[in-house]
């Protein structure tokens, strides 16, 4: 064996390459674990709304959204996007409980608002960045199945 010393140890070189090696697995593996971790068991937080009153409240985080990226239409594409992506906070923060209550308790209604209402998020999101076909029909879907939540 040509990198093991007569002594029984290993050379310098065999020793940083094992360090480099081991460093970058632990570079990729850890990350990788991480990102399955969030997308099988991603952190629920609670809401005191119902799951109507939670659709209703992701509808208006939406729309204004919407209304605050329509006022200043010369951002660069990355502050449009950012802008719009904060003002949906705090409400879009519990989409995940609002989907869960709906689901338990088999709104059916609800749940397709709730839907609606997720796709005419990102269907805002994209107009952000351009033109969407979609968002017209979604415009005129979404507050009709919201408002026949009442």
């Amino acid at each position: 064996m040509k990198n093991v010393k007569q002594d029984g140890g290993f050379s310098p070189k065999n020793i940083a390459f094992g360090l480099v090696s081991l460093g970058l697995l632990l570079l990729t593996v850890v990350p990788a674990f991480q990102v399955v971790e969030q997308v099988l068991s991603p952190e629920l937080v609670s809401t005191p709304l119902s799951c109507r009153e939670g659709t209703e409240a992701l509808y208006r985080a939406t729309e204004r959204a919407r209304r605050g990226a329509l006022k200043d239409v010369l951002q660069p594409e990355r502050q449009a996007l950012e802008a719009f992506r904060a003002a949906l906070e705090p409400e879009w923060h519990h989409q995940g409980a609002v989907f869960e209550k709906c689901t338990h308790d088999q709104d059916k209604i609800a749940l397709d608002a709730f839907r609606t209402v997720v796709f005419l998020r990102y269907a805002e999101e994209r107009a952000v960045r351009a033109e969407s076909l979609d968002l017209a029909r979604l415009r005129v879907t979404a507050p009709k199945l919201v408002e026949g939540l009442r």
